[in-house]
């Protein structure tokens, strides 16, 4: 609490003594001070009465004496003490018009169009424009509109006075041109200025006259399209006829193409049936081959078995000899001392029972020594069995 009462003392005791130093020097301050506000009020009052600006979009005169002394748009001058500013706006302005006057011919034309004028912006040009009441306010304004809307008809009828009927209504750039011309000569002079003039429209009064003048070219734009259209006719059935020969040809030589195909494809599969009836007949014989071969070698084995059979039948016969053989001489041996009367009955009978089985198909007699005794068949009986060896190799 005490901190806080200092302070408010500190505040107070600088707030009065800052107060009593700043009545001291008022009196010392005073007069400097409004010396300055008069020459400030004396400045701006001074700017306020003698310096004039435009907008952008306006003109700026100043006159003196009677006289252009500048002219701008959107500046800032400073008039002297006889001087006088003007101002008024800088824009175009567009005009209509239209003239009804006959022709050459003594026929009724209506004419109409258009034009654009603004300040001459050359020299004193803006000041002619305001000295001959072109601008100023909205109603001198449209007083100038009328006025060169009155020119321009005036110049229109006269030239069309002396144009030709076809002359207006095809050379509309002729009409401008000279109207153009004709009113720079004269607005001009009033300050004015001329952007553009435009004809936009020319009209014949009288229907009749109008139809007839394009009877002409009706004609021969008739004539023109008939004749484009039966050159057109002509052309699509030439063409036509040209398109059906190149279809035609296209056709023949696609059937022509197909045929060949076709052909080719006959060829080739008479060829591939070809080759595939050889192939066949030549598996055919190598199949014939085959079963000869298995036939020839089935006849061969079969042979040679017959004949393998034959020959283990001939050994086994052999065998059967040669053991009875073998038996017999044993026999012989034992039956020395048999009587020979018995022997021979033996003998005959082992003969009998050896030969009845052999394969035996001619039957070949031979004559061994005397006939005497068994030994005399002993010979013989070898000599038969080198026979049937023989026959067998």
């Amino acid at each position: 609490i005490n901190a806080e009462y200092m302070g408010h003392l500190l505040s107070v005791y600088f707030f009065s003594n800052f107060c009593s130093m700043a009545a001291q020097n008022v009196k010392a301050i005073a007069v400097p001070l409004a010396a300055i506000a008069f020459v400030l009020f004396g400045g701006y009052f001074l700017m306020s009465c003698c310096v004039v600006s435009a907008s952008p979009n306006e003109w700026l005169l100043v006159i003196s004496g009677g006289n252009l002394k500048s002219a701008g748009v959107g500046t800032t001058e400073f008039l002297g003490p006889f001087d006088k500013s003007v101002k008024f706006p800088a824009s175009i302005r567009k005009v209509t018009f239209s003239a009804q006057q006959v022709s050459k011919e003594m026929q009724g034309i209506e004419v109409s169009g258009f034009l654009v004028w603004a300040v001459y912006r050359d020299g004193d040009g803006p000041f002619k424009a305001y000295k001959y009441g072109m601008v100023g306010s909205p109603e001198l304004a449209s007083q100038a509109d009328n006025n060169i809307r009155g020119m321009a008809e005036s110049i229109v009828r006269h030239q069309v006075a002396n144009l030709g009927l076809s002359e207006v209504i095809a050379n509309r750039e002729l009409l401008r041109n000279t109207v153009r011309a004709e009113m720079l000569k004269v607005v001009q002079g009033w300050g004015m200025w001329l952007e553009t003039v435009e004809v936009t429209d020319v009209r014949v009064l009288s229907q009749k006259v109008f139809d007839d003048l394009q009877t002409e070219f009706r004609q021969n734009l008739y004539l023109k399209a008939e004749a484009i259209r039966m050159n057109t006719t002509k052309d699509l059935e030439l063409q036509r006829l040209k398109q059906d020969d190149e279809k035609n040809k296209i056709e023949s030589e696609t059937r022509a193409e197909q045929a060949q195909r076709d052909l080719w494809i006959q060829l080739e599969t008479q060829k591939q049936q070809s080759k595939v009836n050889e192939e066949k007949h030549q598996m055919e014989l190598e199949q014939l081959q085959r079963e000869q071969n298995i036939s020839l070698e089935r006849a061969k084995n079969y042979a040679k078995v017959k004949e393998l059979e034959a020959l283990e039948e001939i050994k086994l016969n052999k065998l059967k000899v040669e053991n009875e053989l073998e038996l017999l001489k044993a026999r012989m041996e034992v039956e020395k001392n048999t009587p020979p009367a018995m022997l021979q009955k033996d003998l005959i009978q082992a003969v009998r029972d050896i030969y009845s089985q052999l394969p035996i198909r001619e039957v070949k007699l031979f004559n061994s020594a005397n006939g005497k005794g068994l030994d005399s068949l002993i010979p013989g009986l070898a000599q038969i069995s080198e026979v049937l060896k023989n026959e067998n190799n």
